[in-house]
């Protein structure tokens, strides 16, 4: 079988011009039957290793909402945030109640209810009657008693239906439905009254719309709005951006537990709920799709296999030791480190690209940047020094906080990449 390492050393591409059929011969087919083999084959799980990463993740999660539990910035939003909430249940409860008005009817003579709350007012009306209220007034029970006798009551048992405009009618009509108000009421009165614990949560690192009214809060603008809303969004790069800029240590807590929980939320939502659907047979079988990506890299999913957490994170170790090799193989891990920069200073060697590799406080997408886009950075950090000198105040005022430079920087990152793309086949 081909192996890559069968085409070295690979010429450079000014120098060499590849068959139509180089790049399925080279790339394509042999990516095939290894892509092929991972999918079908599945990567072994140790269901062992997966509980130690689940205890991690819960101690991570522990951590952080006993962290936010205690930090001041955040007891002062729940503090407002619960004010809301409590206006809020209590208008929806107080929207909720009924007036007698609801429950007022006409009287019929015919129906039982109408029919006893007329007659036990009449009682209350008449102390002398002998008998008492009942729970209901049947016609046979009304003939029987004494109160057939009174003309307004023998109406009733008539089914005259102009006993309605009798006035102790019409009143115990009021009461009946005064009755039936406050029966229907005193739930919601309850709840306004003494409104359930389970309303006032602890503050949600996980909510889109909490993190917006906490910074909202604080006076602070994020680096990212939302495509849909137009607001500023507070994902993993608006964080790690303001995290840069912020020297308040209460501040600094909150945005490394929202960092924290972050992670954490990840793993569980992405491996360790994957690990439980999609292992089957001690193995996981994931989806690869060849050449997914616009960049023709695979994209993965059900579980993203090709998403996990970098070398740095807490979750890197604990997570990669979930993945184990069959007998009489090795797990192996590759990653590509600013790949469009080195091949160009590779093919190109220009000694602003070379710089960038070798000196480490150079940032490559600002240096590419200020060439592409030099008025606009200018703009913002001015005209004097060398190309090296300004890229580094670029990318320092970046990490102040400079939202257009960071946008710059941004949209020159596809330029970058066609650039390169371009040369290859070109040279």
């Amino acid at each position: 079988m081909m192996s890559p390492h069968d085409l070295l050393p690979i010429e450079e591409p000014r120098n060499y011009a590849p068959s139509r059929s180089y790049f399925y011969l080279n790339v394509v087919k042999p990516l095939l039957a290894d892509v092929l083999r991972i999918q079908l084959n599945g990567i072994p799980i140790d269901m062992s290793k997966v509980k130690e990463l689940q205890a991690t993740v819960d101690s991570v999660l522990a951590s952080v909402a006993k962290r936010l539990a205690s930090n001041p910035i955040i007891q002062r939003y729940l503090d407002e945030y619960n004010k809301r909430v409590l206006a809020d249940y209590r208008e929806d409860r107080e929207a909720k109640l009924r007036t007698s008005k609801y429950y007022y009817k006409e009287f019929k003579s015919t129906n039982m209810e109408h029919r006893t709350a007329a007659i036990n007012h009449f009682i209350k009306l008449n102390p002398d009657i002998p008998e008492e209220p009942q729970d209901k007034w049947s016609i046979k029970n009304i003939k029987k008693s004494s109160l057939i006798k009174y003309d307004d009551i023998q109406r009733i048992v008539n089914r005259d239906e102009t006993v309605a405009s009798a006035s102790f009618v019409k009143q115990a009509m009021r009461n009946l439905a005064q009755i039936k108000t406050a029966a229907y009421n005193k739930k919601y009165l309850d709840q306004i009254k003494n409104p359930p614990s389970t309303l006032f949560e602890p503050f949600n690192p996980g909510s889109t719309k909490q993190k917006q009214e906490l910074f909202e809060m604080l006076g602070i603008e994020s680096t990212e709005q939302s495509k849909d809303t137009g607001k500023d969004s507070w994902g993993k790069q608006a964080i790690s951006d303001l995290k840069a800029v912020t020297t308040d240590p209460v501040l600094l807590d909150i945005l490394e537990a929202f960092q924290d929980f972050s992670g954490a939320a990840i793993i569980r939502n992405n491996f360790i709920s994957a690990f439980d659907k999609f292992v089957i047979d001690g193995r996981i079988q994931g989806n690869f799709k060849l050449f997914g990506a616009k960049s023709f890299r695979l994209t993965s999913n059900n579980p993203n296999l090709l998403n996990l957490p970098s070398t740095g994170s807490v979750y890197a170790k604990p997570l990669k030791k979930c993945l184990i090799a069959p007998d009489g193989w090795v797990v192996l891990t590759a990653d590509y480190n600013a790949l469009e920069d080195r091949v160009l200073a590779s093919i190109t060697k220009d000694p602003g690209k070379v710089a960038i590799q070798l000196d480490l406080d150079l940032d490559g997408h600002c240096y590419n940047a200020l060439g592409y886009f030099k008025a606009a950075v200018e703009q913002h950090i001015g005209s004097d020094g060398t190309h090296n000198e300004k890229t580094k105040r670029f990318n320092e005022a970046i990490n102040a906080g400079n939202k257009e430079l960071k946008a710059i920087r941004q949209a020159s990152k596809p330029v970058t990449f066609g650039i390169a793309l371009t040369t290859s086949l070109a040279a």
